[in-house]
Order: structure tokens, then C-alpha cells, then sequence
């Protein structure tokens, strides 16, 4: 196993995306590429995740545009709530 490989197996990364297709296949390249991934389809859910995770995500990968809670709105509250 590469090193680089057997670091990535160290990271949870939490992916946000109100695409369904684009979110899968992002959510299995980062899978493939050996890192913990989980996905949430809204800044929303987003939020729900981060709040129950344990541990928490070492990076989270936003869409920007989305409905509800977008991308920017989102990162302010993973600031408060974090």
C-alpha cells in the first residue's frame, strides 16, 4: 500500500451537494481514493451530520448554490456550531 494511500484512510470527509448523481459519484471517486466519505444532499442534512458525527469530518467539500441552506450560509453555521 503507498503511503499516500494509507494516509487518506485517515481522513472522514463529508460531502454536500443537492446534485444526487454528481454527490454519488464524487462520494465513490473520494471511496476509491481510499478516504471515509459520507453525503449529505442539503446544507440541512449537512448540519444534521456534522452535529452527530464522532468523530467530525476533517473536510467537508460544499456546493456553494443550493437550495435552502447554500454553501456560504452553511459555513457560517459549522462555525457557530463547531
Amino acid at each position: 500500500m503507498a503511503l499516500g494511500t494509507r494516509a487518506a484512510a485517515l481522513f472522514n470527509v463529508l460531502l454536500i451537494d443537492d446534485d444526487e448523481a454528481l454527490l454519488k459519484a464524487v462520494g465513490e471517486l473520494v471511496q476509491e481514493r481510499g478516504y471515509n466519505a459520507s453525503t449529505a444532499a442539503s446544507g440541512a442534512e449537512a448540519l444534521s451530520i456534522l452535529r452527530a458525527s464522532d468523530p467530525r469530518p476533517d473536510i467537508i467539500v460544499s456546493d456553494i448554490r443550493m437550495p435552502g441552506l447554500d454553501g456560504f450560509a452553511l459555513l457560517q453555521q459549522v462555525r457557530l456550531a463547531l
